[in-house]
């Protein structure tokens, strides 16, 4: 098997398994350390765009267990996609310049 093909399965798998993180982190009370520094400081969020997908969920479906797998399926495409896209770009540049 292609080792792309590899990290695709994988990141599938995380995704998929990222509902049982999420639960655990509820159960437990986990907080973005971030989060907790800025509440303690009193800062303020200051929102300089619309996020197409606030808080890692995509806003017309209404379970957010779904919409959750979903945004972090999407950007696992977007991320790998650029990824491959970029990959293939410098595999490019160095062919070519392998023949000057």
């Amino acid at each position: 098997m292609e080792w792309w093909k590899k990290v695709i399965i994988a990141s599938i798998v995380m995704v998929l398994l990222s509902p049982v993180f999420a639960y655990a982190c509820e159960l437990t009370g986990y907080m973005e350390p971030l989060e907790v520094s800025a509440e303690k400081l009193g800062v303020k969020e200051l929102s300089l765009y619309e996020a197409p997908m606030p808080d890692y969920v995509i806003p017309v479906i209404q379970n957010t267990t779904l919409s959750g797998i979903l945004a972090g399926l999407v950007g696992v495409a977007i991320v790998l996609g650029f990824s491959f896209g970029l990959s293939k770009a410098l595999k490019t540049q160095r062919k070519g310049e392998s023949r000057n």
